[in-house]
């Protein structure tokens, strides 16, 4: 009997709990007033498929940040360092493709995403991916350790 049959995990699930972490740090900033939490999505209801690039982010965010009277829409993606750099060059390249290739259909503003990792290791090595890609792609990426969102949004 599996998890299907309506039984719980028995082992903990450290990605699905760097995804909460990521969501009650925004759920923290917006009731200190810092931010606004307009939009929120989770897997799967994150996945999107763009002009054939497959897309699963891990977390959606829209938000407002009323100091600067702006609001950003980022995917988010949970880097746990369980991926090697060939995988992580596909993902950079798919997020790539896709948001040269949309269009207003597949949505009306494109976010960034944002690569939270575990360690200083995962930091540069993802960095040093993004860099080596192709120069225009650098504004659609971001990376920061885990322990530093969401308040690194804000500066």
């Amino acid at each position: 009997m599996g998890r299907d049959a309506g039984y719980p995990y028995r082992a903990v699930h450290y990605h699905t709990l760097a995804i909460a972490d990521a969501f009650i740090g925004l759920k923290r900033l917006e009731r200190e007033g810092t931010i606004e939490v307009i939009g929120m999505a989770t897997e799967p209801d994150t996945w999107r498929v763009i002009a054939g690039a497959d897309l699963r982010p891990d977390l959606y965010v829209e938000l407002g940040i009323p100091s600067k009277r702006m609001s950003i829409s980022l995917w988010i993606e949970i880097d746990m360092g369980t991926e090697r750099q060939k995988q992580l060059k596909e993902k950079l390249a798919r997020y790539w493709h896709a948001y040269q290739h949309a269009t207003e259909a597949d949505m009306t503003v494109y976010p960034r995403v944002l690569f939270l990792v575990s360690d200083d290791e995962r930091l540069k090595e993802l960095t040093w991916l993004i860099n080596n890609g192709p120069e225009e792609a650098k504004e659609l990426f971001r990376v920061q350790r885990q322990e530093s969102f969401p308040q690194l949004l804000l500066s």
